[in-house]
């Protein structure tokens, strides 16, 4: 079991928004990727790459000890197994992608945005 770490970085054209990213490939149901505290605003998700798995976007406000399944504005849960973009309802203080089945493909990334208040 491995754990998958985060790289945050702020766009010097959108000084407003933070992108954090994880890189996924090769990674499966039993590696942990590491949470994102979360302090903006408006949020979204997108991946890139071969998704050859499923993966969800979780959140938690309880410091990281239970998570769940967040939702695009329809209320569908945020569930990929193609590459995507969404828009992420919740505000929680942690978000993490989560494998829940199969194998993350080649190039498969992860990435979440946030707009600064």
């Amino acid at each position: 079991m491995a754990t998958i770490s985060k790289s945050t970085n702020s766009s010097i054209t959108r000084p407003n928004i933070v992108t954090t990213s994880w890189t996924l490939a090769g990674f499966t149901t039993t590696d942990t990727c590491e949470a994102l505290p979360l302090t903006g605003a408006d949020r979204s998700v997108q991946f890139i790459g071969t998704v050859t798995a499923t993966i969800v976007i979780e959140g938690s406000n309880d410091g990281g000890a239970t998570y769940a399944t967040l939702t695009d504005p329809l209320g569908t849960a945020l569930s990929f197994s193609a590459v995507g973009l969404s828009q992420i309802s919740q505000f929680s203080g942690l978000i993490r992608p989560r494998i829940t089945s199969g194998t993350a493909g080649a190039g498969c990334k992860c990435y979440i945005s946030e707009r600064g208040v």
